[in-house]
């Protein structure tokens, strides 16, 4: 038995409205998505927009905002995941999208939930809403990244989407801890064997610590700032220098 043209015109339009990123999926699966997304009204975007503040813009006052849904299997650490994080998007596993399309309705995401959401409570999809910025997981903290290109552009990207501040260099970030346009600084860094240890050295000389990628997308993932170790921070690792017996080092002495 056929469905009623009606029926099937409002399938048809069921994603009308909404923007989706997609993500962490095989390619095959991924293709099976983002077809299915298109043909029933949705749009797929390519790749994270780019962040919309300037530095005229006041992170603090309300933006209205129509959040994206991101669909991913999983918790990945691609910029489209991490930029759902950033942005509190609706963040879904994908059998969301096919078992709302097998009941012709946008179901409620609740048991489909990778991640919750924790700056705004809203329930329905595809309504604008008013995101206060200052509950975002990045306002008011400054970043100095430090790495390859893309390395910078990813992670630059992203923390400006979440509501933080990117610098170019450290005496920005050390200047706007002076005049409080930022509570805390950061040197982000791809990982710990990265780090230049004088770049290190020099922040902490203004209480600016140096994090890895991964305390920044565990950040992300959790909604909140986590605890940075102190050993993550520190400028130099000591070594610890063999001991030798005094009689072995005179012998050596004696041979220089």
């Amino acid at each position: 038995m056929q469905e009623p043209r009606e029926c099937t015109g409002k399938k048809e339009a069921l994603f009308h409205g909404l923007e989706f990123l997609v993500t962490g999926f095989q390619s095959h699966k991924e293709k099976e998505i983002v077809s299915v997304i298109r043909k029933f009204g949705g749009c797929v975007l390519s790749k994270v927009p780019p962040c919309p503040f300037d530095k005229k813009s006041k992170l603090a006052e309300l933006v209205r905002w129509k959040p994206p849904v991101v669909l991913s299997p999983k918790k990945v650490s691609t910029a489209k995941f991490l930029y759902g994080c950033a942005t509190d998007s609706w963040i879904l596993n994908s059998n969301w999208l096919f078992d709302s399309l097998q009941a012709g309705l946008l179901l409620p995401p609740g048991k489909y939930l990778i991640r919750q959401r924790h700056t705004v409570e809203i329930s329905t999809f595809g309504q604008s809403v008013y995101l206060r910025n200052n509950k975002l997981v990045f306002h008011g903290v400054g970043f100095l990244i430090h790495g390859k290109i893309s390395f910078c552009s990813k992670f630059s990207n992203i923390i400006k989407h979440g509501g933080g501040q990117v610098f170019v260099s450290l005496q920005g970030l050390i200047q706007s801890l002076k005049d409080k346009s930022c509570s805390r600084g950061i040197i982000l860094v791809a990982n710990e064997a990265s780090a230049s240890r004088h770049l290190s050295h020099c922040g902490l000389e203004h209480d600016i610590k140096t994090a890895p990628a991964s305390w920044i997308i565990g950040s992300l993932f959790s909604g909140k700032l986590i605890h940075l170790k102190k050993d993550r921070c520190a400028p130099f690792r000591r070594i610890k220098m063999p001991s030798f017996q005094q009689q072995r080092a005179f012998e050596m002495s004696q041979e220089i």
